[in-house]
Protein backbone atom coordinates (compact mmCIF):
# COMPACT_ATOMS: atom_id res chain seq x y z
CA UNK A 1 0.00 0.00 0.00
CA UNK A 2 1.25 3.70 -0.64
CA UNK A 3 2.09 5.71 2.46
CA UNK A 4 -0.40 7.65 2.37
CA UNK A 5 -3.09 5.49 3.13
CA UNK A 6 -1.07 4.19 6.18
CA UNK A 7 -0.31 7.46 6.94
CA UNK A 8 -3.83 9.11 7.31
CA UNK A 9 -5.36 5.34 8.39
CA UNK A 10 -2.58 6.35 11.59
CA UNK A 11 -3.96 9.64 11.77
CA UNK A 12 -7.67 8.47 12.30
CA UNK A 13 -6.78 5.71 14.77
CA UNK A 14 -4.67 8.35 16.99
CA UNK A 15 -8.41 10.89 16.28
CA UNK A 16 -10.76 8.02 17.62
CA UNK A 17 -8.60 6.29 20.09
CA UNK A 18 -7.18 9.49 22.13
CA UNK A 19 -8.66 8.44 24.79
CA UNK A 20 -7.09 5.43 25.17
CA UNK A 21 -3.71 7.41 25.67
CA UNK A 22 -0.44 7.66 23.62
CA UNK A 23 1.13 4.37 23.73
CA UNK A 24 -1.96 2.63 22.54
CA UNK A 25 -2.49 5.01 20.24
CA UNK A 26 0.66 4.07 18.36
CA UNK A 27 0.32 0.44 19.45
CA UNK A 28 -2.74 0.41 17.31
CA UNK A 29 -1.99 2.28 14.21
CA UNK A 30 1.22 0.19 14.27
CA UNK A 31 -1.31 -2.75 13.67
CA UNK A 32 -3.33 -1.27 11.68
CA UNK A 33 -0.70 -1.45 8.98
CA UNK A 34 -0.41 -4.65 9.35
CA UNK A 35 -4.29 -4.93 8.59
CA UNK A 36 -4.80 -2.82 5.91
CA UNK A 37 -1.77 -5.06 3.82
CA UNK A 38 -3.71 -8.04 4.58
CA UNK A 39 -6.51 -5.99 1.98
CA UNK A 40 -6.01 -6.39 -1.88
CA UNK A 41 -4.09 -3.47 -2.97
CA UNK A 42 -2.27 -2.70 -5.59
CA UNK A 43 1.90 -1.77 -4.75
CA UNK A 44 3.99 1.07 -6.80
CA UNK A 45 6.53 -1.38 -5.67
CA UNK A 46 9.56 2.22 -6.45
CA UNK A 47 11.59 1.26 -3.43
CA UNK A 48 12.10 -2.63 -4.43
CA UNK A 49 14.19 -1.51 -7.72
CA UNK A 50 13.59 -2.11 -10.80
CA UNK A 51 16.47 -4.06 -12.68
CA UNK A 52 19.57 -5.29 -10.40
CA UNK A 53 17.73 -3.52 -7.38
CA UNK A 54 18.44 -0.04 -9.15
CA UNK A 55 16.76 3.17 -8.36
CA UNK A 56 16.15 6.07 -10.70
CA UNK A 57 16.01 9.40 -9.33
CA UNK A 58 12.61 9.88 -10.76
CA UNK A 59 11.31 6.66 -8.83
CA UNK A 60 13.09 8.36 -5.30
CA UNK A 61 10.98 11.59 -6.24
CA UNK A 62 7.84 9.82 -6.77
CA UNK A 63 7.92 8.04 -3.47
CA UNK A 64 9.41 11.48 -1.34
CA UNK A 65 6.64 13.77 -3.41
CA UNK A 66 3.89 10.62 -1.94
CA UNK A 67 5.30 10.87 1.17
CA UNK A 68 5.74 14.89 1.64
CA UNK A 69 1.93 15.31 0.75
CA UNK A 70 0.65 12.48 3.40
CA UNK A 71 2.50 14.29 5.74
CA UNK A 72 1.01 17.76 4.95
CA UNK A 73 -2.43 16.14 5.55
CA UNK A 74 -1.67 14.48 8.73
CA UNK A 75 -0.21 17.53 9.52
CA UNK A 76 -2.98 19.81 8.72
CA UNK A 77 -5.65 17.42 10.02
CA UNK A 78 -3.34 17.06 13.67
CA UNK A 79 -3.01 20.91 14.08
CA UNK A 80 -6.57 21.59 13.26
CA UNK A 81 -7.54 20.06 16.76
CA UNK A 82 -6.34 20.81 20.28
CA UNK A 83 -4.71 18.16 20.99
CA UNK A 84 -2.69 17.10 18.12
CA UNK A 85 -0.01 14.65 19.34
CA UNK A 86 -2.23 11.22 19.76
CA UNK A 87 -3.31 11.77 15.20
CA UNK A 88 1.01 12.77 14.78
CA UNK A 89 1.47 9.16 17.09
CA UNK A 90 -1.05 7.64 15.20
CA UNK A 91 0.30 8.54 11.70
CA UNK A 92 4.34 7.47 12.97
CA UNK A 93 2.80 4.51 14.07
CA UNK A 94 0.66 3.57 11.09
CA UNK A 95 3.86 4.48 8.65
CA UNK A 96 6.37 2.47 10.99
CA UNK A 97 6.40 -0.69 9.99
CA UNK A 98 7.10 0.57 6.01
CA UNK A 99 9.93 2.57 7.66
CA UNK A 100 11.86 0.13 9.69
CA UNK A 101 10.93 -3.20 6.79
CA UNK A 102 11.53 -1.23 3.57
CA UNK A 103 13.69 1.15 3.13
CA UNK A 104 16.59 0.34 1.23
CA UNK A 105 19.26 1.30 3.19
CA UNK A 106 18.53 -0.55 5.62
CA UNK A 107 16.34 -3.03 5.24
CA UNK A 108 19.01 -5.98 5.01
CA UNK A 109 20.50 -5.09 8.20
CA UNK A 110 17.41 -4.71 10.13
CA UNK A 111 15.85 -7.73 9.05
CA UNK A 112 18.86 -9.91 10.44
CA UNK A 113 17.84 -8.17 14.08
CA UNK A 114 15.58 -10.48 16.64
CA UNK A 115 12.08 -9.06 16.75
CA UNK A 116 12.68 -6.91 12.97
CA UNK A 117 13.01 -10.24 11.51
CA UNK A 118 9.53 -11.40 13.37
CA UNK A 119 8.20 -8.11 12.10
CA UNK A 120 9.41 -8.72 8.46
CA UNK A 121 8.09 -12.28 7.86
CA UNK A 122 4.93 -11.60 9.19
CA UNK A 123 5.11 -8.38 7.29
CA UNK A 124 5.68 -10.47 4.05
CA UNK A 125 3.10 -13.38 5.29
CA UNK A 126 0.03 -10.92 5.32
CA UNK A 127 1.01 -8.75 2.71
CA UNK A 128 -1.79 -8.68 0.10
CA UNK A 129 -0.50 -7.25 -3.23
CA UNK A 130 -2.34 -7.39 -6.54
CA UNK A 131 -0.86 -7.93 -9.71
CA UNK A 132 -1.27 -6.79 -13.08
CA UNK A 133 -4.48 -7.61 -13.40
CA UNK A 134 -6.35 -6.64 -10.22
CA UNK A 135 -4.33 -3.12 -10.33
CA UNK A 136 -7.75 -0.98 -10.80
CA UNK A 137 -9.19 -2.81 -7.95
CA UNK A 138 -5.81 -2.16 -6.00
CA UNK A 139 -5.96 1.11 -6.15
CA UNK A 140 -9.72 1.73 -5.49
CA UNK A 141 -9.15 -0.19 -2.40
CA UNK A 142 -6.64 2.73 -1.11
CA UNK A 143 -9.03 5.44 -1.92
CA UNK A 144 -11.45 3.87 0.06
CA UNK A 145 -8.93 3.72 2.99
CA UNK A 146 -8.24 7.20 2.41
CA UNK A 147 -11.70 8.52 2.12
CA UNK A 148 -12.55 6.91 5.32
CA UNK A 149 -9.90 8.02 7.03
CA UNK A 150 -10.39 11.53 5.92
CA UNK A 151 -14.04 11.53 6.73
CA UNK A 152 -13.02 10.37 10.63
CA UNK A 153 -10.31 13.54 10.50
CA UNK A 154 -12.34 15.95 9.21
CA UNK A 155 -14.87 15.03 11.86
CA UNK A 156 -12.20 15.59 14.80
CA UNK A 157 -11.88 19.53 16.23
Amino acid sequence: MLSTPHLLSGAAVGAVGAPFGLPAVFALAFISHIVLDMVPHSDVNLLEGGENDKYTRGDFYAVALEIVIAIVLVIYFAFRTNVPQPILIGAVGGFAIDVIDNMPYWQQTVRKWPFFKQLHQLHDTLHTSLKERGRILGVVTQFIVIIISVIILMQKK
